[in-house]
């Protein structure tokens, strides 16, 4: 069993239940330590070959601040900015020195997902609260009370000459959100795969432009989400089709475009997107809680949960309505064992998923019998469906009673690694499949069907 903390402060408590839903609980832990037994940092989210380091700081301005402005600004910087940018930077090199991490102040509870020190891809995160108000009061043009940011070569690391604009240094980047544009990156990023292809374009255009500005996160954000690139398909930052030397972004684009048919569509889409988180994070928490089953690593990347959280949210869309639609049609009938295989393909071209409902109406005491006949028939489907799309080298199991008839139901998950089959594997399903329980592909009733989706229904820029 884990014992996450869940923060300290409200702006941390905040903090870990955001990343709880983007990173998932199984892959973000707030308050960590290091080897000397002191708080690493306020949260670290690790997943695939990306680690996120997130510190949180708080100072609030005084109500006459507005009278020696600069003067409170400075010290106000130096405090959250400053200073923490600099812890930002020794927690990377605590890692790159192999520096070991826990979840107690003991030192006993070792932290629990793997990476390699030299390999992973750091993030450092600051998110600067306190100055929302200020920075409101100090200028009628900033309307949501952000930080301005600018990443520069010009990066001044003793002082910041305007009020509530923070130049950073692009050649050590550090990623400054606060308190107003914090909730919208993690709320509307909110897979891993979405937030790191977010952080990974913005670190390129860093790099790639000699200045990025812009008046606050959420109007970086929604540049980003306002251009894609349909050749990459990935969204991007800069000007189509031009060739730039910096980009300044103008105060608004983010309450622009909330106004947008475009965005308001999108938004209503993803609502049934969440069917595909729920059923994650149900059987996460109980790996958290130790009480799963099973041979496989949750945490280090060798399950099924593993592959299912690396689905962005559009995906997850199509998912979970391939999802929804085969449990809505699951036969009405009062046979005694009845069962519904579909299969489901991932935005990974080479990845599948099988989602296997059977209904068996047995008495109490056999149910042990009936999960451990059903685990052998999702392994059989697994393997039967490598063998017709030869292309898949993985394939995820997803096996439960149909919900259509139970509000009470058990889940199994099954990853199969097939990138290397053998004839003798698929010689083995091939004769699995042929028992009559299972014949799986072979039956005449087969159908099949498209799934279209896009992430802005109403393409509509225009605002409302």
């Amino acid at each position: 069993m884990i014992k996450k903390s869940t923060g300290v402060t409200p702006s941390e408590i905040l903090l870990a239940n955001l990343c709880d839903g983007t990173f998932l609980s199984t892959w973000s832990y707030a308050n960590p330590y290091n080897e000397e037994r002191k708080e690493f940092c306020d949260l670290i989210a690790v997943f695939e070959d990306h680690m996120f380091i997130f510190f949180d700081r708080e100072r609030n301005f005084k109500d006459d601040f507005i009278e020696n402005v600069d003067v409170h600004w400075q010290r106000w910087y130096r405090e959250v900015v400053g200073k923490q940018t600099k812890t930002c930077h020794g927690a990377e090199r605590y890692i790159r020195k192999n520096g070991k991490l826990f979840l107690d102040n003991k030192g006993s509870v070792p932290f629990p997902i793997k990476f390699d020190k030299d390999q992973v891809k750091i993030h450092k995160i600051l998110v600067a609260n306190g100055a929302k108000e200020a920075c409101r009061h100090f200028s009628g043009e900033n309307v949501n009370g952000s930080l301005g940011i600018n990443y520069s070569d010009s990066f001044d690391p003793k002082g910041q000459p305007f009020p509530f604009s923070i130049s950073i240094d692009r050649q050590n980047p550090v990623h400054v959100f606060d308190s107003h544009n914090l909730p919208i990156l993690l709320q509307e990023l909110d897979t891993f795969q979405d937030f790191v292809w977010y952080i990974e374009e913005k670190e390129d255009a860093i790099k790639r432009f000699l200045f990025l500005s812009y008046c606050g996160e959420e109007d970086l954000l929604a540049h980003y989400l306002q251009n894609f690139d349909p050749e990459r398909k990935r969204h991007f930052l800069g000007v189509p089709g031009k060739k730039v030397d910096g980009l300044m972004l103008e105060e608004g684009d983010w309450n622009g475009f909330l106004t947008t048919p475009a965005y308001k569509s999108r938004k209503k889409a993803n609502e049934k997107s969440y069917f595909w988180d729920m059923l994650t994070q149900e059987t996460l928490t109980l790996a958290l809680e130790g009480r799963t089953g099973g041979n496989s690593d949750i945490f280090n990347g060798t399950s099924a949960l593993y592959e299912m959280a690396k689905e962005p949210r559009l995906a997850r869309r199509m998912l979970s309505q391939g999802l929804i639609d085969a449990i809505n049609s699951f036969p009405d009938n009062d046979k005694g064992f009845v069962r519904k295989l579909t299969c489901i393909s991932s935005y990974i071209p080479t990845v599948c998923y099988v989602f296997l409902q059977v209904k068996w109406l047995l008495p109490p005491e056999m149910m042990k019998d009936f999960r451990e006949v059903r685990q052998r028939m999702l392994q059989v489907a697994c393997g039967a469906t490598k063998n017709k799309f030869p292309i898949l080298q993985k394939v995820i199991g997803i096996a439960m009673e149909p919900p259509k008839f139970f509000q009470k139901r058990s889940q199994d998950f099954i990853l199969l690694q097939c990138s290397t089959w053998t004839a003798e594997e698929a010689e083995f399903y091939r004769e699995e499949n042929e028992f009559e329980t299972m014949r799986f592909f072979l039956k005449d009733n087969l159908t099949s069907s498209e799934i279209h989706v896009t992430e802005f229904p109403d393409s509509s820029n225009r605002r409302s």
